[in-house]
């Protein structure tokens, strides 16, 4: 609803204080909603920034245990070759395992 719009629902009136009375509350009436309007946007953006105060709250509570990890990490990058080899090993054994209980005969 605009200030015309408002103007034009009152154009019965033919008193010319009565039609600028009129006009000065069609525009503070207008002037109100943008002011509501305004409000609105601004609790929007308090509502915003309050959900991403929450949000980095959250995060802060994970970054001490994300540096954990990240340190895990760090430890498997810098002790990567002897995991490997490692891991080799093991599958080594495994092999040699497997082929040993295949040339062994059950005993029950």
């Amino acid at each position: 609803m605009d200030r015309d719009m408002i103007i034009s629902m009152t154009a019965y009136i033919t008193d010319k204080q009565t039609f600028q009375f009129v006009d000065r509350l069609a525009d503070v009436f207008i002037l109100r909603c943008q002011v509501y309007f305004e409000l609105f946007l601004i609790y929007g953006y308090i509502a915003k920034l309050v959900w991403s105060a929450e949000v980095l709250a959250e995060a802060l509570k994970v970054i001490p245990e994300l540096n954990k990890k990240l340190k895990e990490f760090e430890w498997i990058e810098k002790h990567k070759e002897a995991i490997e080899t490692l891991g080799l090993v093991f599958e080594k054994r495994i092999k040699e395992m497997e082929k040993l209980r295949k040339d062994t005969p059950y005993h029950i």
